[in-house]
């Protein structure tokens, strides 16, 4: 078979020869793909150069992410421990408080995901899914209304036995020496045995009178054989009484606290000397004042 050939003819501007190239076929169709080869190179090269290092770059960029991403969901896991040992902590703080307070029964609820701080079944710290992160703020979120639920029980319960606790007598009405204690006597007046219903304390004429609890002044002034003398209500049942005051510095109606001077001692009424008449009255019942002296007085 005869072979195809191609002649090229190069004609000079000068007097120059005329030039003949004669190329076979196959050599143009050699040429010309070498020659598309070339120019495709030239334009896809560069390209495929640019979208190669924007890959590594985009690569790169996605790796640091995941880095920042494992590195945050470790903190978190950090802190989320963090906050299950805080919460355990606040926990049995609150059943100690509750069981001081004589508070039975704290609110407890339903928690998601099962009990208090269990984690979410095949937890992994580093698995990056949101939905044990939520599982197990959740069940944090729950312990956490609870626990508030039962502090704001333990907040009234303290506060009704702070009330309880200042409105009881409990310290000592007056500095002086025990005279006279809840206990038959015989009457310094008569010379009969009769029971004494308070605690005498010896004191100089003057000296400052107590109130022993937060209360109101129910009465103040005379009041028959105790001479000059204070009555106070403390609630729940309880009151005190302060006779034979040289003075008397309230009035009925009057709230007083603990400590505040409400007379001096004198020796008004039916008393043979300076001192201090107290008694305490439970239930409308006079009792044994001396239990409900409390601090250290020189005078006990």
């Amino acid at each position: 078979m005869a072979h195809k050939f191609y002649t090229i003819m190069i004609i000079p501007h000068a007097k120059a020869r005329f030039r003949n190239i004669r190329l076979s076929r196959d050599v143009v169709i050699v040429a010309a793909g070498v020659l598309l080869f070339l120019v495709l190179s030239a334009v896809l090269l560069p390209r495929y150069l640019v979208m190669s290092t924007l890959q590594a770059s985009s690569l790169e960029r996605l790796e640091a992410e995941n880095r920042t991403l494992r590195t945050t969901n470790e903190q978190y896991d950090q802190d989320l421990n963090a906050l299950r040992t805080r919460l355990a902590d606040f926990e049995q703080k609150a059943t100690k408080l509750a069981l001081i307070a004589g508070v039975e029964n704290l609110p407890s609820g339903e928690l998601p995901a099962g009990s208090p701080g269990d984690l979410p079944e095949g937890y992994d710290p580093n698995s990056l899914r949101p939905d044990y992160l939520e599982e197990e703020i959740s069940i944090l979120m729950g312990r956490a209304e609870v626990l508030d639920r039962s502090f704001d029980v333990l907040d009234q319960a303290y506060a009704e036995v702070a009330v309880r606790l200042a409105t009881t007598p409990s310290i000592s009405p007056t500095r002086g020496i025990v005279g006279s204690g809840f206990a038959y006597r015989r009457d310094p007046f008569t010379g009969e045995r009769e029971f004494h219903t308070g605690v005498d304390i010896v004191a100089n004429a003057g000296t400052p009178v107590l109130a022993t609890a937060d209360g109101v002044v129910v009465e103040a002034g005379r009041l028959s054989s105790y001479g000059k003398a204070v009555f106070l209500a403390h609630g729940n049942g309880l009151a005190s009484r302060y006779g034979h005051l040289s003075e008397v510095l309230v009035r009925p109606g009057q709230r007083v606290h603990r400590g505040d001077r409400i007379g001096s001692v004198g020796a008004t009424g039916r008393a043979t000397g300076f001192h201090l008449h107290y008694e305490v009255l439970r239930n409308d019942r006079k009792v044994d004042p001396i239990p409900y002296i409390l601090d250290h007085d020189p005078a006990y």
